[in-house]
């Protein structure tokens, strides 16, 4: 429960300090309790910038938040991009690949055991549909973070994947 308003205070803290294209977004939440954390937690998301309207209604157990959600720009990822130099981004490639190897020896068949007559249990991997990265930037980037999370989520099928990174002193998201 915490972990998921976490993960959205995350989101809505990242998303609400990058340039480039801007929308209101209404997202909803289930929080199955009201622990102290999580409370506090709904009370400050009010006051992050940008968040419109906070709603915490506790017979639906329902959260829902309206914020203005700010995309990094097509124009200032190709900027970044060309800012890395070719040492770099050969280097990323052959992380790139030694990566997709070792998750692509993780893929297995479903594995099916009758454990009783009758009674049958099996282990399958599927992939989780829509997933968010944590990229940390600001003052201590960690970019290498895209390649360990992002390859698995592509590899095993996610649908969507969302990235969400702090912005650096300058409200600039780093290369």
């Amino acid at each position: 429960m915490n972990k998921n308003i976490s993960a959205l205070l995350l989101l809505l803290a990242f998303t609400l300090s990058s340039h480039g294209q801007s929308k209101l977004t209404t997202a909803f939440i289930e929080v199955d309790g009201l622990c102290g954390m999580c409370k506090k937690r709904i009370e400050n998301a009010a006051y992050l910038p940008g968040v419109k309207k906070v709603n915490w209604d506790k017979e639906t157990h329902q959260l829902e938040l309206v914020f203005l959600n700010k995309k990094v720009s097509q124009e200032e990822i190709d900027a970044s991009a060309a800012l890395v130099s070719e040492d770099l981004k050969n280097a990323i490639t052959l992380a790139k690949h030694n990566i997709e190897v070792f998750h692509r020896s993780q893929i297995t068949p479903k594995k099916v055991v009758e454990t009783t007559a009758g009674v049958t249990c099996w282990q399958e991997m599927r992939a989780i549909e829509k997933v968010g990265l944590y990229i940390p930037g600001g003052t201590a980037p960690l970019f290498s973070t895209i390649l360990m999370l992002g390859i698995p989520a592509v590899l095993a099928g996610s649908k969507e994947i969302v990235l969400c990174s702090p912005p650096d002193k300058d409200g600039k998201i780093h290369p």
